[in-house]
């Protein structure tokens, strides 16, 4: 126990604890970690930015897997309308011709026109019928007239000719 001097100079109390001139102890300065280890409370700040960075990447990656996905579909999409649109025009190049050539065996002996296309096409005979063809689209024409003369090559502008009653097409 503390000696009754101790208490009658104040500085401890009857039930021998020592309060008024007592010192706390002080805090102890924290160790440094060993050559090559970090400190505890780096270790867990450093584990946590590695989560986040783990967890960013992966949301990334499921942006990226979405983002892969749409262009698929819209590049889907977009072939559809193009062949789609492709189709219409070589519809309406093909009624043209028809058109243009029905002209010439109506109008009789001499008439002449010329028609377009906007790409390469085809010509074929195909018993009285006149076969219109280009890539995966095609068109069946008949005529009055009878038909004497069709290229064998792909064209991009045909001349109908009418000969007495027959169409050629040039």
């Amino acid at each position: 126990m503390l000696s009754k001097m101790a208490c009658a100079a104040g500085t401890c109390s009857g039930a021998g604890l020592c309060f008024a001139n007592a010192r706390l102890p002080l805090a102890r300065p924290a160790k440094s970690p060993a050559p090559g280890k970090t400190h505890p409370k780096n270790a867990h700040s450093a584990l946590l930015r590695a989560q986040i960075s783990v967890e960013a990447l992966l949301a990334f990656l499921i942006f990226l897997s979405l983002l892969a996905v749409s262009y698929a579909a819209a590049s889907r999409i977009g072939a559809a309308a193009f062949e789609k649109v492709q189709k219409e025009i070589f519809m309406r190049e093909a009624s043209e011709f028809a058109s243009k050539a029905e002209s010439v065996c109506r109008l009789g002996a001499g008439n002449l026109r010329i028609s377009n296309f906007s790409a390469k096409t085809g010509l074929s005979l195909e018993g009285s019928a006149l076969r219109i063809r280009r890539e995966r689209h095609s068109a069946l024409l008949t005529f009055d007239c009878a038909i004497i003369a069709v290229p064998e090559e792909g064209k991009n502008s045909f001349m109908i000719e009418n000969f007495g009653g027959e169409i050629s097409f040039g």
